[in-house]
């Protein structure tokens, strides 16, 4: 689907019992990264930031593993296109987009951020999120109508693992604000980022970005942003007004937050959802028709079986209990749901395991790597194709837990009699975010 400096990103697909599946993104670290410690510390970090923020308008993390030497993050699959293309074909188009989808999109995307920056930890403590790199390549526009954030990467807050090393720059210099250049980014700097993808949108220009990174970075630290309105006139006074507010080069100066600026934009002519899926189709129904495509090979090539392995169904979390010895010591279970990630490209479906995570012998040490467990992830029974466990790591018969909460469950022996399906118990993330 994608592909950037740190990861890939796949079509996937979840598949399990009795019909279930679930067209999925599958970020792939690439594998140079994966054996570096930082970048899977920066990639695993993203995962469970992402994990906290649930909003309809933030692309949301289902679940992040790890299988031999790679990393995997697995996403919510938005049918839609990057407000990066949808930009680049306005610009060649007409210039601006409609007043109305800007203004609507923006709108969105500051709901998205407010979510961000409000997030708290399994503690209940506030992570102090900020996401560092709002631009338009990280803003999906969908089908519906509806913009989300996606990839904190890069993104600051409270309990990383990986924090950002003295004189490393994070981020885009075309959407930096100035306090970012100095290492010192906060909250109302994803607002700044907002405000210049919205005069971007706005006007059909560039606003920072020069033929130079030199350039670029000159513009960043002595900004002398003209109103919108100066490329576009169909731009009013009191929009001209809250986008440069935004634009403010001090901090202090700025919306107090991207919920007080996204209030502002409610004031405003704003298309609706629907409005804005017709704009969508208009601009770049190709790129939808070629993603559906896509999902239709996902979907014929994966497609699952009515009841494999003669599991139950009688409802959305159903239990396997099986013949299963004592699970073995200093070992810990394998609870495997299945992902297909799919090569379109030479035509290859990889089957990868996708779910760790079950009883452990008390005592027993953990791995060295833990997985994440977002709170909405969904899971289904499988084992990798291309691997064959030994007894001394799976027994059969293992306890399953599927369905759309994240679960795990502790594998016993079964009696003569069937037991009903174990409780499925939640599983939080890391006190420490």
């Amino acid at each position: 689907m994608a592909s950037g400096g740190m990861a890939t990103v796949h079509l996937g697909r979840l598949v399990g019992p009795s019909g279930f599946s679930r067209t999925l993104a599958i970020k792939r670290l690439h594998s140079e990264h994966a054996k570096d410690p930082d970048f899977v510390a920066m990639f695993l970090d993203e995962a469970r930031l992402a994990a906290r923020i649930q909003h309809p308008n933030v692309v949301q993390t289902l679940d992040v593993f790890a299988e031999g030497n790679e990393v995997f993050l697995v996403m919510e699959y938005v049918r839609g296109v990057t407000l990066a293309q949808l930009l680049k074909r306005e610009m060649a188009r007409k210039g601006s987009m409609p007043i109305p989808v800007a203004v609507a999109l923006l709108h969105d995307v500051l709901q998205g951020l407010q979510a961000a920056h409000e997030a708290r930890d399994s503690r209940g403590e506030p992570l102090h999120i900020v996401h560092r790199d709002v631009s338009p390549q990280n803003i999906v526009v969908g089908a519906d109508g509806r913009a989300l954030v996606l990839d904190f990467g890069i993104a600051k807050a409270a309990g990383r693992t990986q924090q950002t090393r003295e004189g490393e720059l994070k981020g885009k210099l075309a959407y930096m604000a100035p306090e970012q250049l100095e290492g010192r980014a906060e909250q109302r700097t994803d607002v700044f980022a907002a405000s210049v993808v919205l005069w971007e949108a706005l006007t059909g220009r560039s606003l920072f970005r020069r033929d130079t990174e030199v350039e670029t970075l000159m513009q960043v630290l002595a900004p002398t942003a003209q109103a919108p309105s100066t490329h576009n006139p169909g731009v009013d006074g009191p929009l001209d007004t809250v986008v440069m507010k935004g634009l403010a080069p001090a901090a202090a100066d700025r919306h107090a937050s991207a919920r007080a600026m996204a209030a502002e934009l409610a004031h405003f002519a704003r298309a609706t959802p629907h409005e804005v899926a017709t704009w969508v189709e208009e601009l770049a129904g190709d790129v939808l028709a070629e993603g559906a495509k896509r999902v239709a090979q996902v979907e014929s090539a994966t497609s699952p079986a009515p009841n494999p392995l003669g599991m139950s169904s009688t409802d959305t979390h159903t239990a396997l209990t099986g013949d299963v010895g004592p699970p073995p010591r200093r070992s810990r279970l394998l609870a495997l749901v299945g992902a297909y990630l799919v090569f379109v490209g030479v035509g290859i479906a990889v089957s990868v395991a996708a779910r760790t995570a079950t009883s452990t012998v008390e005592g027993a040490p953990g791995p060295s790597w833990q997985p994440v467990r977002p709170d909405v992830a969904s899971g289904a029974p499988n084992t990798d194709a291309g691997t064959s466990p030994s007894p001394s790591t799976m027994t059969s018969g293992t306890a399953y837990v599927v369905g759309s909460a994240s679960a795990t469950a502790k594998a016993r022996p079964s009696p003569s009699r069937p037991r009903p399906p174990p409780q499925a118990r939640p599983v939080d993330l890391p006190d420490h975010l």
